[in-house]
């Protein structure tokens, strides 16, 4: 779904590419970490009793289903899971 106009776009566009690469940068990580504590927020709600290294490897699974590349991690979750 899009329901931003077009002149909307290019304002937004416009404004993102004024700003040096360093605050560009700085953004995206400032959007991955809200995105991270979304996630985060999403578990708890889920599974109120969960905590600790259980949140982190709830986080780690759901971001392996939407990014198969992440797929290496599942023998490390599977280790430290075996160790608890």
């Amino acid at each position: 779904m899009n329901d931003t106009t077009p002149e909307m776009q290019k304002f937004q566009y416009d404004l993102i590419m004024s700003k040096t690469p360093e605050e560009r940068f700085i953004m995206g990580l400032e959007m991955m970490e809200s995105g991270r504590n979304l996630m985060i927020s999403g578990i708890k709600f889920q599974n109120p009793e969960i905590e600790g290294n259980d949140i982190i490897t709830e986080l780690i699974k759901r971001q392996i289903r939407y990014d198969k590349t992440l797929e290496w991690l599942i023998p490390i979750l599977e280790q430290i899971n075996s160790t608890e």
